[in-house]
């Protein structure tokens, strides 16, 4: 508080989601309208990584900054875990109803829920 906040935006529009470990590192992981995810670090400001994922609109993320995965949910109504070293697809899950705009993870138990 008391400082600029960083516009974080997205390679190809405005950020729809993001999420930020303030501590540690320092990085923030945002996700767009076209479906890119973009790895930020606080410090420098500037954005890291790109990851071209396809999704979709990313209507929600949560991060597993300790393993740096996410769980991201996106326009196709799909949930995918997606590892932030590599921008790979760890797993694929669908048969969701609608899109999945809500994720709570507990990391250390392997639990998810979302909606």
């Amino acid at each position: 508080i008391g400082e600029a906040l960083i516009p974080l935006g997205s390679p190809c529009g405005c950020a729809r989601v993001i999420v930020a470990e303030w501590f540690g590192a320092g990085r923030a992981l945002t996700g767009s309208d076209c479906g890119r995810l973009a790895l930020w670090g606080l410090e420098t400001k500037r954005c890291e990584r790109v990851f071209d994922m396809h999704l979709g609109v990313v209507t929600s993320i949560a991060v597993d900054w300790v393993k740096v995965r996410a769980f991201v949910g996106h326009g196709d109504s799909g949930l995918d875990l997606v590892g932030l070293e590599a921008g790979d697809l760890l797993v694929r899950l669908s048969g969701h109803m609608c899109l999945v705009t809500a994720i709570s993870v507990n990391w250390s138990k392997a639990r998810a829920l979302c909606g």
